[in-house]
């Protein structure tokens, strides 16, 4: 039985009326690892005007490089403020710094010996953490890495999210609040790997009549 076009257009206004209802900023000011305030330890993500710079290398793949330019946005909705983002180790300067990548590739595996151990032969899992300035810019780094390339996509997008920015943003219009300050904790944080593959919305390829 085919969807037609009213049926599509009720089923994704419920999706977005429940997503308002339930997440009208989407911010837990009891979660532990995104603070809106400055705190010890903390990586600053956004602190005294000065936002973090974004690295991804050239080994990374291009999918893990689009989630970074959408964290970038994002970055720039919540603070007002654009990241540089770049995949040259050069263009880093005196800014903290995130870097993001999946483990398989030796720029990522380096950064910490328990990283492979946490991560590899693992399905699209994260881990977001602290490391100790690997780049030596002199300023604080940092690490979101995935098992694949999807764990750190996910990574990124669980992230933005515990910053205030709806996975509904762009379905629902969630509104994002500026903030002032940004930090995040440097102590390793991950969640378990999914029970379900390949996750997301499916929507009819075969509905040809609403294009």
């Amino acid at each position: 039985m085919k969807l037609k076009k009213h049926h599509l257009i009720v089923i994704l206004y419920f999706f977005a009326l429940n997503a308002c209802k339930q997440e009208k900023h989407f911010i837990n000011e009891n979660d532990d690892l995104v603070k809106f305030e400055q705190v010890e330890n903390y990586f600053p993500v956004f602190l005294n005007d000065q936002i973090a710079d974004i690295y991804v290398s050239n080994a990374q793949d291009e999918g893990i490089w689009m989630a970074a330019k959408n964290l970038q946005k994002d970055l720039y909705s919540l603070t007002g403020q654009i990241p540089k983002i770049t995949r040259n180790i050069d263009n880093l300067g005196s800014n903290p710094y995130i870097i993001i990548g999946a483990i398989q590739t030796e720029d990522i595996a380096k950064l910490s010996s328990e990283l492979p151990n946490k991560l590899n032969n693992k399905w699209e899992k994260f881990i977001i953490q602290g490391v100790s300035d690997p780049f030596e810019l002199n300023q604080p780094a940092l690490l979101i890495a995935g098992s694949d390339k999807r764990g750190a996509i996910f990574g990124i997008y669980e992230l933005v999210a515990k910053m205030g920015v709806s996975p509904w943003h762009w379905w629902a219009d969630v509104p994002v609040i500026q903030q002032e300050i940004i930090t995040v904790n440097t102590e390793p944080y991950t969640l378990e790997e999914p029970k379900v593959k390949y996750r997301g919305i499916f929507i009819n390829v075969g509905l040809t009549h609403l294009s």
